[in-house]
Order: C-alpha cells, then structure tokens, then sequence
C-alpha cells in the first residue's frame, strides 16, 4: 500500500502512549484517491503496473503544486499518472 508514513510524536503523545499514523493523499490521473486520515491507504497493486507512466511523490504542502495541495496535504501527496492508450 501506499502513503503509510509515521510523524514525530509531540511530548503529550508521547506521555499519553498515543501513536498516530499519518497518511499521504494519493491521486490517481488528477482524481483524489485518499484524502489521507482516516481513510484506507490506497492499494498501489489495484492498478497494474503496466498502465502506470509515473508516480510523483511530495513530501508536504511546501512541495506540493497547487492543484494537489488542499487541506490535510502534511502528510505527503502521491500523484500517479495512468498510461495513454
């Protein structure tokens, strides 16, 4: 699966045992996927490989292009471009 990517726990977290995952958005052909939390991660397999051009990885809203950088992006953005036929 993609965008399973763990952040620093903060000093309450820490304290209190918590621990979070944080999830990156994933877009499939400029179609929102994931919008991260708490959504099941994208399976990168339901695609094959074969129809995949290129996957772009951003790791936060600085990185991240505008069209893909709505709220929640701190986790990262995966952009997965299909193949053209």
């Amino acid at each position: 699966n993609v965008g399973g990517t763990r952040y620093a726990l903060s000093k309450l977290e820490q304290t209190l045992g918590t621990i979070c995952a944080c999830y990156a958005q994933v877009y499939l052909d400029h179609t929102l996927m994931i919008a991260g939390m708490p959504a099941e991660p994208f399976d990168v397999n339901s695609k094959p490989v074969s129809q995949i051009e290129a996957i772009e990885f951003y790791e936060g809203p600085s990185q991240t292009p505008a069209k893909y950088s709505p709220l929640n992006s701190g986790c990262g953005v995966y952009v997965i471009h299909a193949r053209r036929s």
